[in-house]
């Protein structure tokens, strides 16, 4: 896998992954969560590994690979529990997720690549573009506060 294959896996799997948690979140808050004293324990197992499996996606944003393999290590858990879950596509979409979180994380922690050096902009065309862009904000805040004036005046 290549650097910028890695670097693009890791963004889709982050954007996947926060959208998928949220919709787990929707789920949860809209509906409440399962009241586990009337569960058993084999549902009690599946309410963790569904909740282990959906909180490693944000995991994932601050350590990529823990994160990665908490959801990965959830689904393996629910794939245990059950074999039936191991075909269910809404529990597979976080698997794949944390799975390109792991391959991306695995694959970044190797050298970057001499081509792919950090770019920088020089300073002078940071200030100058700083200035250009405090010059341009007042006037244009002072124009829109005549235009109001004038609105107001009449």
């Amino acid at each position: 896998m290549s650097w910028r294959i890695a670097i693009a896996g890791r963004w889709i799997a982050r954007i996947a992954g926060t959208l998928m948690f949220l919709l787990f979140l929707a789920f949860v808050f809209g509906e409440g969560p399962p009241d586990l004293s009337r569960l058993t324990w084999f549902e009690r197992a599946q309410a963790v590994g569904i909740a282990t499996l959906f909180l490693g996606l944000p995991l994932a944003w601050k350590w990529e690979g823990l994160g990665g393999l908490v959801t990965v290590a959830g689904f393996a858990f629910l794939g245990l529990a059950d074999k039936s879950n191991l075909h269910r596509w809404v529990l597979g979409l976080p698997a794949m997720a944390g799975a390109l979180h792991l391959a991306s994380w695995t694959r970044l922690r190797m050298a970057r690549p001499a081509s792919l050096a950090p770019w920088r902009l020089p300073r002078a065309v940071t200030a100058g573009l700083a200035g250009v862009a405090a010059a341009i904000l007042p006037s244009h805040r002072a124009a829109k506060l005549n235009v109001l004036r004038a609105i107001v005046t009449e």
